[in-house]
């Protein structure tokens, strides 16, 4: 199991990640966090946690399943979708996640 917490992608002192606190659920809390995109391969699941938080009120919990050690899951965000990638060319960019990993 995988808890996943606040992320941030700064420019120019901003967060530019839409629910980087992963605090809003609006599709329930076994779906991706309002804003994220969930995949991966194999079987994998996320949840909302609210036992295991790094700041307000939840995390989001990412779980695979199975011995192959090829399954994994991904959590991304199109940052450059309201500003336009031509925004983003050359601009050194800032990117922090705080992932911590519990093996049941």
């Amino acid at each position: 199991m995988y808890i996943f917490g606040p992320a941030t992608i700064t420019w120019e002192s901003l967060s530019r990640l839409s629910n980087g606190d992963v605090e809003l659920w609006s599709s329930g809390n076994n779906n991706a966090p309002d804003n994220w995109y969930m995949g991966g391969v194999g079987s994998y699941s996320v949840a909302r946690n609210t036992t295991i938080v790094y700041t307000n009120n939840s995390s989001c919990q990412l779980n695979t399943t199975g011995a192959n050690s090829a399954n994994y899951v991904t959590m991304t965000q199109n940052v450059h979708t309201a500003l336009g990638i031509s925004y983003w060319r050359g601009k050194p960019v800032k990117g922090y996640v705080l992932i911590g990993e519990r093996n049941d």
